[in-house]
């Protein structure tokens, strides 16, 4: 499964805004093509939040151009673009914690849960 790290350049903000510069961040999910829902894998509703957004099928918003997925997005300023930049990338794999955890965490339970084998059992009576 595959999570990306989006970085877009922004500008140089308003003279107001201490002359900072922007960079925006996307995190984006795969998701089905057929439904443009998030893969199951990654459906933990409220137990699991990204970006202030619980993990349901519908999270984030949706891209069908060629490639499919959600996304969320947020900007960061800082005095340089490098600076952004790396506070950017910091705030999404802070952000990505959280179902990182949730994601090892079902994977080990069903490790442990082991293959159910169907079994026919005659009774007597």
């Amino acid at each position: 499964m595959k999570i990306e790290i989006v970085l877009t350049r922004g500008s140089l903000n308003l003279p107001c805004d201490e002359n900072l510069v922007n960079v925006g961040c996307e995190i984006r999910l795969p998701v089905h093509k057929e439904t443009g829902c998030l893969v199951d894998e990654l459906i933990f509703g409220g137990k699991v939040e990204l970006l202030e957004e619980e993990l349901y099928e519908d999270w984030g918003r949706l891209v069908e151009d060629g490639e499919s997925y959600r996304y969320r997005f947020f900007s960061v300023n800082a005095d340089t673009f490098e600076e952004a930049s790396e506070l950017a990338i910091e705030e999404a794999k802070s952000a990505l914690e959280p179902l990182e955890k949730a994601i090892k965490e079902r994977r080990e339970k069903l490790k442990k849960i082991g293959r159910f084998q169907p079994k026919k059992i005659a009774v007597e009576i």
